[in-house]
Protein backbone atom coordinates (compact mmCIF):
# COMPACT_ATOMS: atom_id res chain seq x y z
CA UNK A 1 0.00 0.00 0.00
CA UNK A 2 2.78 2.55 1.10
CA UNK A 3 4.69 2.43 -2.77
CA UNK A 4 1.10 2.24 -4.15
CA UNK A 5 0.87 5.33 -2.76
CA UNK A 6 4.34 6.23 -3.67
CA UNK A 7 3.97 5.70 -7.35
CA UNK A 8 0.39 7.73 -7.44
CA UNK A 9 2.31 10.24 -5.72
CA UNK A 10 4.79 10.55 -8.04
CA UNK A 11 2.40 9.73 -11.07
CA UNK A 12 0.49 13.20 -10.60
CA UNK A 13 3.75 15.14 -9.74
CA UNK A 14 4.94 13.59 -13.68
CA UNK A 15 1.37 14.47 -14.90
CA UNK A 16 1.25 18.47 -13.43
CA UNK A 17 5.52 18.65 -14.51
CA UNK A 18 4.21 17.53 -17.99
CA UNK A 19 1.34 19.76 -18.08
CA UNK A 20 3.34 23.02 -17.02
CA UNK A 21 5.78 22.40 -19.50
CA UNK A 22 2.99 21.99 -22.36
CA UNK A 23 1.16 25.37 -21.30
CA UNK A 24 4.48 27.23 -20.69
CA UNK A 25 6.01 26.07 -23.71
CA UNK A 26 3.80 25.12 -26.62
CA UNK A 27 6.16 26.11 -29.47
CA UNK A 28 9.11 23.49 -27.69
CA UNK A 29 6.15 20.78 -27.32
CA UNK A 30 4.64 20.79 -30.76
CA UNK A 31 8.72 20.80 -32.20
CA UNK A 32 9.31 17.48 -30.12
CA UNK A 33 5.62 15.87 -31.24
CA UNK A 34 6.82 16.99 -35.22
CA UNK A 35 10.11 15.37 -34.59
CA UNK A 36 8.74 12.04 -32.82
CA UNK A 37 6.57 11.79 -35.93
CA UNK A 38 9.19 12.79 -38.47
CA UNK A 39 11.36 9.58 -37.04
CA UNK A 40 8.41 7.52 -36.95
CA UNK A 41 7.36 8.06 -40.34
CA UNK A 42 10.49 8.12 -42.29
CA UNK A 43 12.11 5.68 -40.67
CA UNK A 44 8.77 3.14 -41.51
CA UNK A 45 8.81 4.85 -45.05
CA UNK A 46 12.49 3.84 -45.38
CA UNK A 47 12.44 0.58 -43.99
CA UNK A 48 9.11 -0.06 -46.05
CA UNK A 49 10.70 -3.82 -47.88
CA UNK A 50 11.82 -5.19 -44.48
CA UNK A 51 8.73 -4.05 -42.58
CA UNK A 52 6.26 -5.00 -44.94
CA UNK A 53 7.68 -8.23 -45.62
CA UNK A 54 7.66 -8.87 -41.79
CA UNK A 55 4.46 -7.28 -40.35
CA UNK A 56 2.05 -8.26 -43.94
CA UNK A 57 3.47 -9.63 -46.46
CA UNK A 58 0.40 -11.28 -47.88
CA UNK A 59 -2.37 -9.93 -45.54
CA UNK A 60 -5.81 -8.85 -46.36
CA UNK A 61 -8.49 -6.81 -44.65
CA UNK A 62 -10.88 -5.48 -46.68
CA UNK A 63 -9.59 -2.57 -48.13
CA UNK A 64 -6.40 -2.70 -45.86
CA UNK A 65 -4.01 -4.29 -48.29
CA UNK A 66 -0.23 -3.75 -49.28
CA UNK A 67 -1.43 -0.98 -51.58
CA UNK A 68 -3.21 0.73 -48.73
CA UNK A 69 -0.30 1.27 -46.51
CA UNK A 70 2.01 2.74 -49.03
CA UNK A 71 -0.66 5.23 -49.81
CA UNK A 72 -1.07 5.54 -46.21
CA UNK A 73 2.66 6.24 -45.83
CA UNK A 74 2.61 8.58 -48.58
CA UNK A 75 -0.16 10.51 -47.35
CA UNK A 76 1.48 10.79 -43.70
CA UNK A 77 4.33 12.69 -45.43
CA UNK A 78 2.21 15.12 -46.62
CA UNK A 79 0.42 15.82 -43.25
CA UNK A 80 3.82 15.81 -41.29
CA UNK A 81 4.59 18.74 -44.05
CA UNK A 82 1.15 20.50 -43.22
CA UNK A 83 2.04 20.05 -39.40
CA UNK A 84 5.66 21.48 -39.67
CA UNK A 85 4.32 24.31 -42.06
CA UNK A 86 0.58 25.09 -40.42
CA UNK A 87 1.63 23.38 -37.13
CA UNK A 88 4.70 24.41 -35.90
CA UNK A 89 5.43 27.86 -37.79
CA UNK A 90 2.49 29.54 -38.23
CA UNK A 91 1.67 29.18 -34.66
CA UNK A 92 4.79 30.03 -33.49
CA UNK A 93 4.31 33.13 -35.05
CA UNK A 94 0.92 33.40 -33.44
CA UNK A 95 2.64 32.88 -30.21
CA UNK A 96 5.25 35.29 -30.70
CA UNK A 97 2.81 38.20 -32.07
CA UNK A 98 0.77 37.25 -28.63
CA UNK A 99 4.43 37.78 -26.59
CA UNK A 100 5.06 40.89 -28.00
CA UNK A 101 1.53 42.50 -27.33
CA UNK A 102 1.64 41.14 -23.61
CA UNK A 103 5.19 42.37 -23.27
CA UNK A 104 3.56 45.65 -24.42
CA UNK A 105 0.43 45.47 -22.49
CA UNK A 106 2.85 44.96 -19.40
CA UNK A 107 5.20 48.14 -20.46
CA UNK A 108 2.12 49.98 -20.81
CA UNK A 109 0.44 49.10 -17.54
CA UNK A 110 3.97 49.84 -15.83
CA UNK A 111 3.94 53.62 -17.23
CA UNK A 112 0.55 54.02 -16.14
CA UNK A 113 1.39 52.85 -12.53
CA UNK A 114 4.57 54.86 -13.20
CA UNK A 115 2.45 58.19 -13.83
CA UNK A 116 0.04 57.40 -11.57
CA UNK A 117 2.42 57.72 -8.42
CA UNK A 118 4.17 60.37 -9.64
CA UNK A 119 1.04 62.35 -9.67
CA UNK A 120 0.65 61.37 -6.38
CA UNK A 121 3.97 62.28 -5.12
CA UNK A 122 3.47 66.07 -6.76
CA UNK A 123 -0.25 66.17 -5.92
CA UNK A 124 0.39 65.30 -1.90
CA UNK A 125 4.06 66.25 -1.80
CA UNK A 126 3.85 69.29 0.39
CA UNK A 127 1.07 67.26 2.85
CA UNK A 128 2.92 66.43 6.34
CA UNK A 129 0.90 63.75 7.64
CA UNK A 130 2.12 60.47 8.94
CA UNK A 131 0.24 57.92 6.82
CA UNK A 132 0.32 60.04 3.60
CA UNK A 133 4.14 60.35 4.39
CA UNK A 134 4.08 56.28 5.16
CA UNK A 135 2.51 56.59 1.10
CA UNK A 136 4.81 58.78 -0.34
CA UNK A 137 7.88 56.81 0.42
CA UNK A 138 6.28 53.87 -0.79
CA UNK A 139 5.55 55.48 -4.11
CA UNK A 140 8.96 56.05 -4.20
CA UNK A 141 10.49 52.72 -3.48
CA UNK A 142 7.99 51.27 -5.91
CA UNK A 143 9.31 53.79 -8.81
CA UNK A 144 12.53 52.76 -7.98
CA UNK A 145 11.73 49.09 -8.09
CA UNK A 146 10.52 50.10 -11.52
CA UNK A 147 13.62 51.48 -12.82
CA UNK A 148 12.96 55.64 -12.14
CA UNK A 149 15.95 57.23 -10.73
CA UNK A 150 14.95 60.47 -12.11
CA UNK A 151 12.38 62.65 -9.59
CA UNK A 152 10.73 65.69 -10.07
CA UNK A 153 9.13 66.74 -6.68
CA UNK A 154 9.28 70.22 -5.02
CA UNK A 155 8.42 70.33 -0.90
CA UNK A 156 8.33 66.90 -0.89
CA UNK A 157 7.44 66.44 2.68
CA UNK A 158 8.17 62.81 4.33
CA UNK A 159 8.81 63.50 7.96
CA UNK A 160 9.36 60.94 10.34
CA UNK A 161 9.99 58.38 8.07
CA UNK A 162 12.60 55.83 7.50
CA UNK A 163 13.89 55.56 4.16
CA UNK A 164 17.12 54.18 2.73
CA UNK A 165 18.80 52.24 -0.71
CA UNK A 166 17.36 54.49 -2.67
CA UNK A 167 19.45 56.24 -5.53
CA UNK A 168 18.10 59.84 -7.42
CA UNK A 169 20.53 60.84 -10.65
CA UNK A 170 21.22 63.59 -12.54
CA UNK A 171 17.88 65.35 -13.21
CA UNK A 172 16.47 64.57 -10.44
CA UNK A 173 14.66 67.88 -8.46
CA UNK A 174 14.45 67.70 -5.08
CA UNK A 175 14.17 71.39 -4.00
CA UNK A 176 12.79 71.88 -0.57
CA UNK A 177 12.88 68.20 0.63
CA UNK A 178 11.76 68.08 4.24
CA UNK A 179 13.18 64.42 6.21
CA UNK A 180 12.87 65.74 9.82
CA UNK A 181 13.24 63.68 12.61
CA UNK A 182 13.54 60.46 10.30
CA UNK A 183 15.95 57.83 9.51
CA UNK A 184 18.36 58.06 6.00
CA UNK A 185 20.46 54.67 5.49
CA UNK A 186 22.53 54.42 1.73
CA UNK A 187 21.01 57.20 -0.25
CA UNK A 188 22.86 58.58 -3.11
CA UNK A 189 22.28 61.84 -4.58
CA UNK A 190 24.16 62.51 -8.06
CA UNK A 191 23.94 66.14 -9.50
CA UNK A 192 20.39 66.60 -7.36
CA UNK A 193 18.97 69.78 -7.16
CA UNK A 194 17.59 70.07 -3.50
CA UNK A 195 18.28 73.36 -2.28
CA UNK A 196 16.43 74.77 1.03
CA UNK A 197 16.28 70.95 1.95
CA UNK A 198 15.42 70.12 5.66
CA UNK A 199 17.03 66.91 7.72
CA UNK A 200 16.68 68.54 11.11
CA UNK A 201 17.27 66.01 13.93
CA UNK A 202 17.44 63.26 11.39
CA UNK A 203 19.96 60.30 11.74
CA UNK A 204 21.98 59.97 8.63
CA UNK A 205 23.87 56.52 7.81
CA UNK A 206 26.09 56.01 4.94
CA UNK A 207 24.87 58.92 2.64
CA UNK A 208 26.55 60.89 -0.20
CA UNK A 209 26.28 63.80 -2.07
CA UNK A 210 28.12 64.11 -5.27
CA UNK A 211 27.91 67.71 -7.53
CA UNK A 212 24.68 68.54 -5.57
CA UNK A 213 23.13 71.68 -5.33
CA UNK A 214 22.74 72.41 -1.54
CA UNK A 215 22.01 75.63 -1.10
CA UNK A 216 20.31 76.82 2.23
CA UNK A 217 20.55 72.92 3.48
CA UNK A 218 19.52 72.42 6.75
CA UNK A 219 21.34 69.48 9.04
CA UNK A 220 21.24 71.12 12.38
CA UNK A 221 20.52 68.81 15.36
CA UNK A 222 21.01 65.74 12.75
CA UNK A 223 23.29 62.80 13.51
CA UNK A 224 25.74 62.41 9.90
CA UNK A 225 28.72 60.57 10.98
CA UNK A 226 30.78 60.08 8.20
CA UNK A 227 28.47 60.89 5.37
CA UNK A 228 30.29 62.93 1.88
CA UNK A 229 29.84 65.82 0.37
CA UNK A 230 31.99 65.62 -3.00
CA UNK A 231 32.17 69.08 -4.62
CA UNK A 232 28.81 70.41 -3.82
CA UNK A 233 27.37 73.81 -3.41
CA UNK A 234 26.73 74.18 0.30
CA UNK A 235 26.40 77.91 0.28
CA UNK A 236 24.26 78.89 3.53
CA UNK A 237 24.16 75.74 4.83
CA UNK A 238 22.91 75.26 8.79
CA UNK A 239 25.22 72.29 10.28
CA UNK A 240 24.79 73.93 13.76
CA UNK A 241 24.26 71.27 16.95
CA UNK A 242 25.29 68.47 13.89
CA UNK A 243 27.04 65.48 14.69
CA UNK A 244 29.55 65.24 11.38
CA UNK A 245 32.41 63.38 13.08
CA UNK A 246 34.28 61.94 10.09
CA UNK A 247 32.13 63.56 7.07
CA UNK A 248 34.08 64.44 4.41
CA UNK A 249 33.30 67.63 2.37
CA UNK A 250 35.90 67.51 -0.14
CA UNK A 251 35.85 70.18 -3.04
CA UNK A 252 32.01 71.78 -1.63
CA UNK A 253 31.76 75.14 -1.59
CA UNK A 254 31.05 76.17 1.99
CA UNK A 255 30.30 79.99 1.68
CA UNK A 256 28.14 81.49 4.81
CA UNK A 257 28.08 77.91 6.29
CA UNK A 258 26.64 77.90 9.79
CA UNK A 259 29.11 75.84 12.29
CA UNK A 260 27.94 76.68 16.11
CA UNK A 261 27.56 73.37 18.30
CA UNK A 262 28.63 71.15 15.25
CA UNK A 263 31.35 68.26 16.11
CA UNK A 264 33.65 67.89 12.91
CA UNK A 265 36.02 65.61 14.34
CA UNK A 266 37.92 63.68 12.22
CA UNK A 267 36.05 66.02 9.38
CA UNK A 268 37.84 66.26 6.29
CA UNK A 269 37.46 69.80 4.79
CA UNK A 270 40.47 69.36 1.89
CA UNK A 271 40.22 71.68 -1.15
CA UNK A 272 37.34 73.03 0.26
CA UNK A 273 36.26 76.79 -1.68
CA UNK A 274 35.04 79.38 0.53
CA UNK A 275 35.14 78.24 3.60
CA UNK A 276 35.07 81.12 6.56
CA UNK A 277 37.39 80.03 9.31
CA UNK A 278 36.16 82.14 11.85
CA UNK A 279 32.28 80.72 11.63
CA UNK A 280 34.71 76.78 11.51
CA UNK A 281 36.12 77.61 14.79
CA UNK A 282 32.63 78.37 16.55
CA UNK A 283 32.27 74.35 16.19
CA UNK A 284 32.01 72.46 19.64
CA UNK A 285 34.93 70.12 18.26
CA UNK A 286 37.09 70.25 15.21
CA UNK A 287 39.84 67.66 16.87
CA UNK A 288 42.21 66.34 14.40
CA UNK A 289 39.90 67.63 11.40
CA UNK A 290 41.89 67.44 8.04
CA UNK A 291 42.40 70.89 6.45
CA UNK A 292 44.92 72.68 4.11
CA UNK A 293 48.08 73.03 6.15
CA UNK A 294 48.00 77.11 5.57
CA UNK A 295 44.59 77.12 6.90
CA UNK A 296 44.66 74.76 9.56
CA UNK A 297 47.33 76.84 11.03
CA UNK A 298 45.37 80.07 10.74
CA UNK A 299 42.45 77.68 12.34
CA UNK A 300 44.67 76.92 15.38
CA UNK A 301 45.05 80.44 16.12
CA UNK A 302 41.23 80.85 16.16
CA UNK A 303 40.43 77.86 18.01
CA UNK A 304 43.86 77.23 20.16
CA UNK A 305 42.70 73.97 22.03
CA UNK A 306 42.20 72.30 19.31
CA UNK A 307 43.68 68.60 18.73
CA UNK A 308 46.06 68.51 15.76
CA UNK A 309 49.15 66.35 15.02
CA UNK A 310 51.44 65.90 12.35
CA UNK A 311 52.57 63.18 10.97
CA UNK A 312 56.03 61.82 9.88
CA UNK A 313 54.95 63.08 5.82
CA UNK A 314 54.29 66.85 7.64
CA UNK A 315 50.25 67.07 7.26
CA UNK A 316 48.78 68.60 9.84
CA UNK A 317 45.27 67.88 10.92
CA UNK A 318 45.87 64.13 10.66
CA UNK A 319 44.87 61.89 14.01
CA UNK A 320 47.64 59.65 15.20
CA UNK A 321 46.82 56.14 13.80
CA UNK A 322 46.59 54.51 17.79
CA UNK A 323 44.29 57.31 18.30
CA UNK A 324 41.53 56.64 14.96
CA UNK A 325 38.29 55.55 15.53
CA UNK A 326 35.51 54.26 12.97
CA UNK A 327 33.06 56.89 13.62
CA UNK A 328 30.47 55.35 11.24
CA UNK A 329 29.64 52.89 13.36
CA UNK A 330 26.05 53.04 15.14
CA UNK A 331 27.78 51.43 18.67
CA UNK A 332 30.41 53.83 19.01
CA UNK A 333 30.15 56.04 22.56
CA UNK A 334 29.05 59.22 22.20
CA UNK A 335 32.45 60.57 24.02
CA UNK A 336 34.65 59.37 21.83
CA UNK A 337 33.02 61.15 18.55
CA UNK A 338 32.48 64.74 20.99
Amino acid sequence: MFFHKRINRNGKVSRKIISRVIQNHPILTMSLIGAFLSVIIIGVTAKWSLISSIIMPEYTLGLYNRAFWENFMVEAHGFLLDFIMFGILVFGMDRLRMSREQRSKTIRRQREETERMEEELSDFAALDLPEVNVKKVGHIKRLQRLGVRVFDVTQLTINRCNIKELVFTSGSRLIGLQLQNGHMTEIKFDEVAMRSSFFNNTKIKSCSWTKCDLRNLVLKDCTAKGVKFVECELTNADLRQANLTAAKFNGSSMEGVKFEGAVLNRADLGNVINLDLNALSLAKSIDYIYLDLELLKELKKLKPNMKISESISGQWGIEPQHQQIDCTVDTIVASECN
